[in-house]
């Protein structure tokens, strides 16, 4: 074989090292494309920016710029050109941010992104509690500032889609589910928005069974104590029945009841004292319902004095109310004969003093005078009447007075209810004087006395600011028509008239 020369291998090798060279220095030289951000995404860590990635290049550099700022931020520095997403965990809530990009290819960089893409972040709301409550199931979330409304979302298991619910505005974090049923276990979710921006949903919150509290609660006297009665609770296996004695300041627990048993008497409340009851529905599970809303009642001694205040021709929210704020304050109570085609108006006052204990007795639905009217005229008057006074207070009237007193044989026959009339008349229509609806009462009062005012005049309900306190410091127990005879052993029978007991 021929030796080659040494003066033919130093220009080759003369060639292959310039070409090495030229290839580094173009190398060097190349700049990679700017990278396309395809998108900035809402995620409960934060923002994340997706991009295209780039041939030739090292890696990535990613630039934010906060709204409002004029300089660019170097965020961070991806070294795997295989990463194509970043997620910027250091944003705040409703802060709008922009993104830029460049490639990096050995020391070359490109120039910033061709497409930047801002989004404002919202932060997915944690749900700090989920609490049972009388009205539903009440949930309470963290609160950002700015947040313009918030979705509510609910399911009742894993496998099924989330149902809004509800919304509320501004931000607001406090949402009462009203449509939960009780023996239900329910999911929840809440989502927040800044403007038309949505954060993604917070990891869902599961709370126990919800148990309704009881809607209603009603208390009665009787000679052989306080009577309870309450609604009943879908799907719960007892209830609990609370008290709390006027002087006291915690609530005791008296009695348990199970399911289908809505009534209790409470044979050791005291006499002459302010009792308050409420009610709990529980179920088995552990689950325990909201307490109802608490109703009181001052237990009548038979052997006391007393005295049945009763008003005509209203109900009419000023004097009314008045009236009725003098009552509660004493704990007594009265009864009101409303006129039908007044109730609707007034029906919050109705409402109240049904709730109270008050009675509220039927004065026909046009203020009519019956002995003038036919039959089926009577009959109307009285149904129409007790008709509106159930919408308002779950129950109608158990007695009637006629307008004037005016009762005949005829009318007697037709209405299917005890007649009332009174002992003490005040003629507070008449005059309208304060002084003498006082006087009048002072002077002619007795131990069973029904007395008859009307709740139409300012005058009236000033009188009665003094009629109550003074009848209290006269030994007088202030209750119903109904609780009066029955207490003093006399039985109410339809068409008969009663003015004392």
């Amino acid at each position: 074989m021929k030796r080659i020369s040494k003066y033919v291998l130093l220009p080759l090798s003369l060639l292959f090292l310039a070409g090495v060279l030229t290839l580094s220095v173009s190398a060097a030289n190349v700049k990679p494309k700017a990278p396309k951000i395809t998108a900035v995404r809402n995620v409960k860590q934060g923002l994340v920016i997706s991009w295209k990635t780039v041939e030739p290049a090292d890696g990535y550099i990613i630039y934010r710029q906060k709204s409002g700022s004029s300089g660019w931020k170097r965020l961070a520095d991806i070294d795997n050109t295989n990463i194509n997403s970043y997620v910027d965990r250091s944003v705040k809530h409703s802060v709008t941010y922009t993104y830029s990009l460049k490639a990096v290819y050995g020391k070359v960089k490109s120039d910033g992104s061709a497409v930047k893409k801002s989004k404002t972040f919202v932060a997915a709301p944690e749900i700090k509690s989920v609490e049972n409550i009388r009205a539903g199931v009440k949930l309470q979330w963290k609160k950002y500032k700015n947040t313009t409304g918030s979705k509510i979302y609910r399911k009742i298991t894993e496998s099924e889609k989330w149902h809004r619910i509800g919304t509320v505005s501004g931000n607001n974090n406090i949402f009462v589910d009203r449509s939960a049923e009780s023996g239900v276990r329910y999911i929840y979710q809440v989502r927040q928005s800044v403007g038309n921006i949505m954060s993604v949903r917070e990891g869902s919150v599961a709370m126990k069974t919800f148990v309704a509290a009881p809607e209603k609660l009603t208390l009665k006297c009787t000679l052989d104590g306080i009577v309870l009665n309450w609604s009943q609770v879908q799907g719960c296996s007892n209830y609990s029945v609370f008290r709390m004695i006027q002087g006291e300041s915690e609530w005791k627990r008296i009695a348990k009841r199970k399911t289908g048993v809505l009534t209790y008497t409470d044979k050791k409340a005291p006499v002459g004292k302010t009792v308050h009851y409420k009610v709990r529905a529980y179920i088995n599970s552990g689950s325990i319902g909201a307490f109802s809303f608490s109703e009181k009642i001052k237990r009548v001694d038979p052997k006391r004095k007393m005295v049945a205040l009763t008003f005509d021709d209203g109900p009419y929210s000023p004097v009314t109310n008045q009236i009725l704020n003098i009552l509660e304050k004493y704990g007594a109570r009265a009864t009101f004969f409303v006129v039908g085609s007044r109730v609707s108006t007034y029906s919050d006052c109705v409402t109240r003093a049904a709730a109270l204990g008050c009675e509220i007795g039927n004065h026909t639905y046009n203020h009519t005078t019956l002995t003038s009217a036919s039959d089926s005229r009577i009959i109307s008057e009285i149904e129409d009447t007790n008709r509106v006074i159930r919408r308002y207070t779950g129950k109608g009237a158990s007695i009637v007075r006629a307008p004037g007193g005016a009762v005949n044989s005829r009318v007697r026959q037709i209405v299917n209810y005890p007649l009332v009339n009174w002992s003490v008349d005040t003629l507070d229509w008449q005059h309208r004087n304060t002084a003498k609806v006082i006087a009048s009462v002072k002077s002619s009062v007795s131990d069973g006395s029904i007395v008859l005012m009307h709740d139409l005049y300012p005058t009236t309900g000033n009188a009665v600011q003094v009629i109550v306190p003074w009848l209290v410091n006269q030994g007088y127990q202030l209750v119903t028509v109904s609780e009066m005879m029955r207490y003093k052993g006399i039985k109410l029978s339809s068409g008969n008239v009663y003015s004392h007991a």
